[in-house]
């Protein structure tokens, strides 16, 4: 089915299975999405953040987890150390992500799953696991894998009830912020803003003490590729994109900051 909005289709799509559902924004050539696990609602950009070399295909955007390791031969207890340590730290992360897996060694490209290994994926729900040999940045975690092979992002959407954000923002390429263009389905009217998980980024270090801290931003600064509007929703209509970060908001990004979005100004 498809309904308009501000002058975009969205086209729903249904996953074979029951807990998933999938909400494709067409936006030319490109397309976000709203996936829903086990009532949980996470949103994934059309950026594409890398390219995933598996022999699994998928029809729909598909949930998965990238696990990487400093071994060959990967144990049972060696991944449950890794999942438990998912669960405890990161709040996008969920077991929805252990039905598809993929191992890697970050040290050969002959990596393997002990038998015991396999075992507990299977038991946590694990349908499809694979191993394979990814040189890139691609840090261990839930990401979406499209039809297309490549791989996006994971962001949890939380509900806004407040209605404290003007506009929920997701990281762009060359520096830039987008807005998020999708929102939860029967959540508080689509009131929603959406954060990546924690598991992308590294430890803080004295040089970015603030690596991977979720920020809200009030709408009085500018956010490159944002409108900055003062709460004012006339002055949206004619405010131009920001074209840099203003400098204290910046230099907070530049120690590691995530900004997550733009709050309103009272």
């Amino acid at each position: 089915m498809s309904m308009k909005e501000d002058g975009r289709y969205h086209k729903v799509i249904s996953h074979a299975m029951d807990y998933l559902f999938v909400l494709t924004i067409a936006l030319g050539a490109s397309a976000s999405s709203v996936l829903q696990l086990n009532g949980t609602s996470y949103y994934t950009p059309d950026v594409v953040f890398a390219s995933l070399p598996c022999s699994t295909e998928v029809k729909v955007p598909t949930p998965f987890t990238y696990l990487t390791f400093s071994d060959t031969t990967i144990t049972s207890s060696i991944l449950q150390a890794k999942v438990s340590e998912f669960l405890e730290t990161d709040d996008v992360f969920s077991p929805s992500f252990l039905e598809t897996v993929y191992v890697t060694s970050t040290i050969s490209p002959e990596v393997e799953l002990a038998q015991d290994a396999k075992d507990y994926l299977t038991s946590v729900g694990c349908k499809s696991m694979e191993t394979i040999y990814l040189h890139s940045s691609v840090a261990s975690g839930p990401y979406i894998l499209h039809p297309s092979g490549s791989i996006t992002k994971v962001y949890r959407l939380y509900a806004d009830p407040q209605l404290i954000l003007v506009t929920s923002v997701t990281a762009g390429p060359n520096d830039t912020y987008d807005p998020i263009t999708a929102a939860a389905p029967n959540a508080n009217g689509g009131a929603t803003f959406a954060v990546p998980s924690k598991l992308y980024y590294p430890a803080p270090t004295i040089e970015r003490p603030l690596e991977g801290k979720r920020l809200v931003v009030k709408d009085i600064y500018d956010l490159k590729g944002i409108r900055t509007t003062g709460g004012s929703r006339g002055f949206h209509e004619i405010s131009r994109l920001a074209a840099e970060s203003g400098p204290a908001l910046q230099r907070l990004i530049d120690l590691g900051a995530v900004v997550v979005g733009k709050s309103k100004t009272t």
